[in-house]
């Protein structure tokens, strides 16, 4: 016996046909960010926020006329926010003004001969006037501050002017 097509049985195949391929493109959707996610190193550093954002925006806007595929992918996006929410925050590097130095703290140190004391910061990279990178630090005698290169007897030497700093990246943690 031959099945006969009536136009209830035609509408329930097309809606069966609509939902397996939506189901489809979601699936498609999670493998995609799954394989993405393999791709990405766990020291790649990446501003978070903008992503974060358009995550939001896709959490709002995510409308396929289906209830439960737009709860699943709403679902799939609330995870990713989760990760992106739980990540470290990692601070990156970056070039400061000289006229803007790091904190200084009061430090006694010994010349050999003499003992000095004063306002001192810990040391940083600098970058001076001649193009040249330099370990430094900031020093403030009667409330005047100055950039000090390491191993420089001379303020400056021949570098010129310490232009901006940095500073140097937090020890390992083990």
């Amino acid at each position: 016996m031959k099945p006969v097509r009536t136009p209830t049985t035609a509408r329930n195949a097309e809606k069966k046909s609509e939902a397996w391929q939506q189901r489809r493109e979601i699936f498609l959707i999670w493998d995609t960010l799954q394989e993405r996610k393999k791709q990405m190193s766990e020291r790649m550093i990446i501003d978070a926020l903008p992503v974060r954002n358009n995550i939001l925006l896709g959490i709002m806007e995510i409308k396929t006329g289906n209830v439960v595929v737009d709860a699943i992918i709403q679902s799939a996006f609330r995870v990713c926010i989760e990760e992106l929410d739980g990540a470290p925050v990692v601070e990156v590097p970056e070039w400061r003004q000289a006229s803007d130095p790091p904190p200084t703290h009061n430090e006694t140190w010994h010349d050999g001969d003499e003992v000095y004391s004063g306002e001192t910061s810990m040391k940083v990279w600098a970058h001076c006037a001649d193009g040249t990178q330099h370990e430094a630090h900031y020093e403030i005698h009667d409330g005047t501050g100055q950039w000090f290169v390491e191993g420089q007897d001379d303020r400056f030497n021949e570098h010129g002017n310490v232009t901006h700093w940095m500073y140097y990246p937090a020890a390992p943690k083990d």
